[in-house]
C-alpha cells in the first residue's frame, strides 16, 4: 500500500517537473517547484517508514530465532 503511494506521487512529481519546464510565469514556477519538494518530502517519509517497518520485522525474526534455539538448549538440557 505505502509503495502504492509512492508510485503514485513520484509519477505526480513528473508531471509537475513537466509543467515547471513549460510554465513562463515565476509565480507559478514558484509554487510548482514547492509542490514538486512537498511531494519529495513525503516520498522520502514513506521510504523512510517502509525501511522503519522493515527493520522491526528483521528484529522480531531475530527474537523469533533466538527464542527458538533458546526453547531448543532448554529442552536438550532437560533430557540429559
Amino acid at each position: 500500500m505505502i509503495l502504492k503511494s509512492i508510485k503514485g506521487l513520484r509519477k505526480k512529481v513528473v508531471l509537475l517537473q513537466k509543467q515547471l519546464m513549460e510554465e513562463t510565469d515565476p509565480q507559478a514556477r514558484v509554487l510548482l517547484s514547492k509542490q514538486i519538494q512537498d511531494l519529495q518530502n513525503t516520498i522520502a517519509l514513506l521510504e523512510r517508514q517502509i525501511a522503519q517497518i522493515e527493520e522491526a520485522e528483521r528484529r522480531r525474526a531475530q527474537m523469533r530465532q533466538q527464542a527458538q534455539l533458546d526453547m531448543a538448549a532448554e529442552h536438550k538440557r532437560r533430557e540429559q
